[in-house]
């Protein structure tokens, strides 16, 4: 009869484990679910890391394979410290065509709305006036348009300096030019 009386205890000792062995097992499941939205997290991260790294390889790879036309490109442009350079470029123009130039104003402006030219260039302005013949001044016309610079020639106005107006003798031109220039 002893053991009739060790019954109830013995079921509530198995009672109580099933309840621990079920927290047990419910602990278990939540750490498990949580650890596997943590895996899911870094494994999506670690594939955006990855796609990433694809492309960034690949923007290297273009950029390695583009370098020689971006060069070309580059040279376009005026360098911030070639400003001197690019007008004894236009002086030179004008001595090969016998024109005498004289540089009645330069300017760097920073580009309007209007102009579509990005944040780390701005715009030099040149206005010049050439004297000489007719022929050398369209001649000094057509080497400044031709310039391995990316330029625009706002203004050109040619008069004859003094009597009729005739292609021989001394000509003036007035040119306004302007030039894309790295900041």
């Amino acid at each position: 009869m002893r053991i009739f009386r060790r019954i109830p205890t013995l079921f509530y000792i198995a009672f109580l484990g099933c309840i621990g062995v079920g927290l047990l097992y419910v602990w278990m499941h939540v750490t498990i679910l949580h650890k596997n939205k943590e895996i899911g997290v870094e494994m999506q991260q670690l594939a955006g890391t990855s796609i990433t790294e694809g492309q960034l390889a690949d923007l290297k790879k273009a950029l390695a394979e583009h370098a020689g036309e971006r060069k070309r490109i580059d040279a376009n442009f005026i360098k911030s410290n070639d400003v001197v350079a690019f007008i004894q470029l236009i002086e030179k123009f004008g001595q090969s065509t016998n024109i005498d130039i004289e540089i009645s104003s330069l300017t760097e402006d920073a580009p309007s709305g209007k102009e579509a030219v990005p944040k780390a260039f701005e715009l030099l302005r040149v206005q010049f006036v050439g004297t000489g013949t007719w022929k050398d001044i369209l001649n000094l016309l057509v080497f400044v348009e031709s310039m391995p610079y990316i330029t625009h020639m706002e203004q050109v106005q040619f008069k004859k300096v003094g009597g009729e107006s005739t292609k021989t003798g001394p000509w003036s031109g007035f040119f306004s030019l302007t030039a894309i220039k790295e900041k």
